[in-house]
């Protein structure tokens, strides 16, 4: 299936499939349930959803995305279980990042807010195998102060890991005023020059 997938997209690249061919093949896998297939699948849709559709077609594929993945999401759930086995740990990590991010969906966008915004306001840490991807999907339609709290974050992390994690996700953000500050700030003492290349990568 992962290479099914990776051959129609080479074909879509050559120009020998359209992407409406792309889609029509990955409309079969709505109950896909293993992560590194889905993980293809989800980084196309992206690059669709990102650099090919306009902005006439965006909202089609976003109500596609939802379509194909909103019922993993239903079976999956939102929030993580102690006795979640970590390979669905790793596709709830996918699911929610595909609707979050190409998929433009209300719901977890705002989970994922939230669970941002209570962990860097000093509640419980993100669940490791989805932290990643929370922050990234909240960064995207993230406000002033959350890049705010994001910076404050980076400053006082305690392990490398953290730091990188939090200056990482300063580079998501969309709000073009905040992508000139992440610019500004790379420009600046407090981003080191081996550092900088987060914001323009």
């Amino acid at each position: 299936r992962l290479s099914l997938l990776g051959d129609e997209w080479a074909l879509v690249r050559t120009g020998r499939h359209s992407v409406a061919d792309y889609l029509t093949l990955a409309a079969g896998f709505g109950m896909e349930r293993t992560s590194g297939v889905l993980d293809e699948l989800s980084d196309r849709l992206d690059t669709i959803h990102a650099s090919l559709a306009g902005d006439r077609e965006r909202p089609g594929v976003e109500a596609f995305v939802r379509s194909l993945f909103k019922p993993l999401l239903a079976d999956l759930g939102l929030a993580s279980a102690a006795a979640d086995a970590d390979d669905r740990r790793a596709l709830r990590a996918v699911v929610v990042g595909t609707l979050g991010t190409s998929g433009n969906d209300a719901e977890v966008i705002a989970f994922a807010r939230t669970l941002v915004d209570r962990s860097l306001a000093g509640g419980p840490p993100l669940d490791p195998s989805i932290a990643a991807t929370v922050l990234h999907v909240a960064a995207r339609r993230g406000d002033r102060a959350l890049f705010d709290a994001l910076v404050d974050a980076a400053k006082g992390a305690s392990s490398p890991e953290a730091y990188y994690r939090y200056l990482g996700t300063l580079a998501h953000f969309e709000d073009p005023s905040l992508i000139d500050r992440g610019l500004e700030r790379a420009l600046t003492d407090e981003v080191r020059s081996q550092d900088a290349s987060q914001y323009v990568r």
